[in-house]
């Protein structure tokens, strides 16, 4: 079954959403960006707030963004974008440079931008190939303007569903986000990812607003509803919300 990851700006929210039924709890300032990178503080406590119960992984801002601290916890999953990296000679090899300051324990997410030319970032076949050849561990597909559409309005159907089917044939974890919510969350579970991940659509209105654990359990419900029809106990209606 498809995952759920949350992401969060606080150990409260952490709670909130681990509560809520969130597969992995993602750490990140959504003020900040599509990737923001929350403060050492923040990392610090949603660690010892999960305590380990699921996996946390952390935003660190842009690959461009050189003033940006590195985590010392051993955190499951770390990811860095690559907006403004499409014409950046040797993008790859500072990317290595960055991930290598991170604890070995830590597995390294490509992320591709669905909207990769607003971005001015590498197009998303590219950076799985560039996950494949530097043994990432997972490729996330996200979107870069928040306001702009959804993962849909970036990239078709059957280009994302292409996309996954290749990242699934080299052992990557592929993890679907970028604005998700009501129809184009169902449209992400039909492609089977290994998680879908969500901000908005677990906030109470839009996405820098607080994670509503309500709406995490109906986000998590709805995953074995659409992989499952037959097991269906009750209608849930998709959560709508930026």
């Amino acid at each position: 079954m498809t995952g759920l990851l949350v992401s969060v700006r606080s150990a409260f929210e952490a709670r909130l959403a681990y509560q809520g039924g969130a597969d992995i709890i993602d750490v990140k300032e959504p003020h900040l960006g599509s990737l923001g990178a929350a403060t050492a503080k923040v990392w610090s406590e949603v660690y010892d707030t999960i305590d380990q119960r699921v996996p946390v992984s952390i935003a660190l801002g842009e690959l461009r963004e050189d003033h940006l601290s590195c985590p010392a916890r051993p955190f499951a999953f770390a990811k860095i974008g690559l907006a403004g990296c499409q014409r950046l000679q040797g993008w790859q090899s500072k990317w290595m440079r960055r991930m290598q300051s991170l604890d070995p324990a830590t597995d390294r997410v490509a992320v591709a931008y669905a909207d990769w030319r607003a971005a001015g970032s590498p197009h998303p076949d590219d950076v799985l190939g560039f996950a494949v050849e530097f043994g990432c561990a997972a490729l996330l597909v996200d979107t870069y303007q928040k306001k702009s559409g959804d993962l849909f309005s970036s990239l078709g159907n059957r280009f994302l569903r292409n996309l996954v089917e290749q990242a699934r044939r080299q052992r990557l974890v592929t993890v679907l986000a970028g604005s998700l919510r009501g129809r184009s969350y169902d449209a992400a579970l039909a492609l089977q990812p290994g998680y879908v991940a969500v901000r908005g659509a677990a906030c109470a209105t839009e996405r820098t607003a607080r994670i509503d654990g309500e709406r995490v359990r109906q986000l998590k419900r709805r995953i074995a509803e659409v992989e499952n029809p037959d097991a269906r106990s009750q209608e849930v209606v998709p959560v709508e919300g930026e």
